[in-house]
C-alpha cells in the first residue's frame, strides 16, 4: 500500500479555519498524515467538563492512551469513540469553546478551551455532542463555531493546540482546526 506522501504530486491539501485559543502547545498532524496510508476511520474523544483530548484514528484505533502520533491533550476524561462507516469521511466538526473556570490549574482558567465537539460525515451521519459533562452542576457556555470542509471535500487531519504537553494532568484541547482534501483525492488515496 502506498504512503500518502507518494501521492502528493496528485493531491491538493487545504487548511481550514481554527476554533478556540490557538496559542500554547501547537500541533499539526499534516506531516504525520503524509507518512501513513489511510484516511480517518474514527475519532477518539476524551471528555469531561471540557474536551480533554482528541485523536483521529487511521485504521488502527487501539493505541494505548497517549501513544498514537495523532493524540492531543491530557489523560483525563471519559472515552468516546465515533467510528466512521466504511467509505464515509469526516466533513464537518462543530465546536463550542470558552473559558473553563473550574480547572484545577489556575493558568488554564483564563484561556479558551474546547467545551464540546460534534462530528458530521459526508453521508450525513452525526455523532453525539462530546464534552460539557459538568460535574460542577452547571453547563458551560461558549461560542459555537463550525468547521465545514464543504460538500465535495473531506477532512484528512487536524491541527490546533493544547494548554500543556501531551498526557499532563488537567490538560485540555484549547483549539482545533482541519486540513482537508477533495472527495476525488480521497478516492485516489483509497485506490478507487
Amino acid at each position: 500500500m502506498k504512503k500518502i506522501k507518494d501521492l502528493l504530486s496528485e493531491l491538493v491539501v487545504a487548511k481550514g479555519p481554527v476554533a478556540g485559543d490557538y496559542s500554547e502547545h501547537v500541533f499539526d498532524d499534516l506531516q504525520k498524515f503524509y507518512d501513513q496510508s489511510f484516511l480517518p476511520t474514527g475519532v477518539w474523544v476524551r471528555q469531561g467538563d471540557v474536551i480533554d483530548s482528541i485523536e483521529l484514528t487511521y485504521g488502527k484505533k487501539d493505541f494505548a492512551r497517549g501513544k498514537s502520533p495523532f493524540f492531543h491533550g491530557g489523560p483525563n476524561g471519559y472515552d468516546a469513540y465515533f467510528e466512521l462507516p466504511i467509505g464515509d469521511f469526516i466533513r464537518k466538526i462543530e465546536v463550542e469553546y470558552g473559558k473553563y473556570p473550574f480547572s484545577l490549574r489556575p493558568s488554564q482558567r483564563t484561556k479558551d478551551q474546547i467545551i464540546r465537539i460534534r462530528i458530521t460525515t459526508s453521508s450525513g451521519l452525526v455523532s453525539s455532542w462530546y464534552g460539557n459533562i459538568c460535574g460542577k452542576g452547571e453547563r458551560l457556555k461558549g461560542k459555537l463555531f463550525t468547521i465545514d470542509a464543504g460538500e465535495n471535500n473531506v477532512i484528512c487531519c487536524l491541527y490546533g493546540s493544547t494548554g500543556l504537553k501531551n498526557m499532563e494532568l488537567h490538560n485540555y484541547l484549547q483549539s482545533v482546526g482541519v486540513h482537508y482534501i477533495s472527495f476525488l483525492d480521497a478516492k485516489k488515496i483509497l485506490g478507487q
